[in-house]
């Protein structure tokens, strides 16, 4: 959508996915600094019901799936090789 409404919603839920996805990155590495598994607190979303509805383009957070391989790829990333 070129204008109107539809356009301002799908640049604010871009913005708005972005910083959950900051927010994500900030809460996993908290973590890791405590010595917790950040990976495993992401799996426990779907525990919680956060489940993929197939909602995307209402969604704030992207889908458990993109969470928990967001969460590895952190972990991976500040593992020593």
């Amino acid at each position: 959508m070129k204008h109107g409404l539809g356009r301002t919603l799908g640049r604010s839920g871009r913005i708005i996915r972005e910083t959950e996805r900051e927010a994500d990155a900030l809460g996993g590495a908290v973590m890791l600094d405590a010595g917790f598994d950040p990976v495993r607190g992401a799996a426990i979303l779907q525990h919680l019901g956060g489940g993929d509805l197939g909602l995307d383009l209402f969604a704030a957070h992207d889908s458990v799936g993109k969470r928990i391989a967001a969460m590895r790829a952190l972990v991976s990333s500040r593992t020593p090789r």
